[in-house]
């Protein structure tokens, strides 16, 4: 069976997601890498990178967002059941 296509504003929120990874990937590096303005350059990643999350959220919809939720969830419960703090 195939997949309905996906609509617009799914074709637009995916890259967006994928934009604000890179964002997030990019932040730790760039305090090493030799640019002028660095800390100008490193508050406006880090605003870009928050502000392309809540407009790919927004685009991609409640589903999304749920399953976002539910990764975060479950990395921080692995994380907390590694360290011996889990209920």
């Amino acid at each position: 069976m195939s997949k309905p296509p996906l609509s617009a504003t799914k074709k637009l929120g995916l890259p967006l997601l994928g934009l604000t990874l890179l964002c997030w990937v990019a932040f730790p590096f760039l305090p090493f890498l030799e640019i002028p303005h660095k800390a100008a350059v490193i508050t406006a990643a880090v605003i870009g990178g928050e502000v392309l999350f809540v407009l790919a959220v927004a685009l991609l919809g409640k589903e999304y967002w749920g399953q976002i939720k539910h990764g975060f969830k479950q990395a921080w419960n692995r994380t907390r059941r590694k360290n011996g703090q889990y209920r």
